[in-house]
């Protein structure tokens, strides 16, 4: 790799010659590091060496090939992305139609802070208990003090009507 990219835009037949044993060497590793590398050698390399490098026979497509690969590999991360994306937007919808049917009042704030989540598994959280909450602030605070909230609820009452501590029990 190195020699590619040291001696890739001098003398054609030392940079094709230097080319033909990187993409050589290259095409035996692993798809992820082979379609890397190839893009580094085709970067680094004149276009004459390059020309010269997909004469080569066993070599006839291999920068077109590692670019094709490349793409595929974005176009899918992107889909996955997109998807990823579209299930957040519309779990977002229904909580806000849960809640609303409900006829709890949902802020301006708050209405931003929801459609901006795309953390589906907080998305999933809210979703839950946004069927039992008695507002969104209490649906929207963190884990830990909607927990205190709920323990507090269950907690018995003493003899004089009292809740007691948890350190009392």
């Amino acid at each position: 790799m190195l020699s590619v990219m040291a001696h890739g835009r001098g003398n054609v037949a030392t940079a094709a010659a230097i080319g033909v044993a990187a993409a050589k060497a290259v095409s035996r590793l692993p798809e992820e590091q082979r379609v890397l590398y190839s893009l580094l050698i085709e970067a680094n390399l004149s276009e004459a060496a390059r020309k010269a490098i997909e004469m080569e026979p066993g070599l006839v497509n291999f920068f077109s090939e590692a670019q094709r690969q490349n793409f595929e590999r974005g176009q899918a991360k992107g889909k996955a992305q997109g998807k990823a994306e579209g299930k957040a937007e519309g779990e977002a919808a229904a909580l806000l139609k849960i809640l609303m049917r409900r006829g709890l009042r949902v802020t301006a704030e708050q209405r931003r802070r929801i459609v901006a989540c795309r953390d589906l598994a907080m998305l999933e959280r809210w979703l839950d208990r946004s069927l039992s909450v008695s507002s969104v602030a209490e649906l929207l605070a963190s884990p830990k003090v909607a927990l205190r909230r709920v323990d507090r609820r269950r907690q018995p009452a003493a003899p004089n009507g009292r809740r007691t501590s948890r350190r009392a029990r």
